[in-house]
């Protein structure tokens, strides 16, 4: 039966030579006491590595809210190429759960947003 990553868990998948690692980040949602009453949300990392060693690190928010625990994924992965952010601005209780466009940052990282009306093609300052 299939379990969830637990926060900093790793998956690693094999086809021949060519390695997709899937690594779970931090996520939280909603502030609070919401936080409890809502289902658990992670990141994702993934880390895709051809058979010549060449690596692409795709950083995905997942539903969360910004928090401290997100300063130690540029820590633990210096070297993101790219972050496909949730900015849904989604609200249980009129209270935000989710990241929306105000919470986005700028600087020198490319980044997607996942949703959100904002361009696709802005960039990441830090999280």
């Amino acid at each position: 039966m299939p379990q969830a990553l637990q926060t900093w868990e790793t998956l690693n998948v094999v086809k021949g030579e060519a390695v997709l690692r899937i690594s779970a980040m931090p996520g939280t949602h909603g502030p609070g006491i919401l936080s409890k009453l809502l289902p658990p949300v992670m990141g994702s990392m993934l880390e895709f590595q051809n058979p010549k060693g060449d690596k692409f690190r795709l950083y995905i928010t997942g539903d969360t809210l910004i928090h401290e625990n997100l300063k130690q994924i540029p820590q633990r992965h210096q070297d993101i190429d790219l972050a496909l952010l949730h900015l849904g601005g989604t609200r249980a209780f009129g209270i935000m759960v989710t990241m929306d466009a105000m919470h986005r940052s700028t600087g020198n990282r490319d980044y997607c947003p996942a949703y959100s009306n904002t361009n696709p093609l802005q960039r990441l300052y830090s999280i």
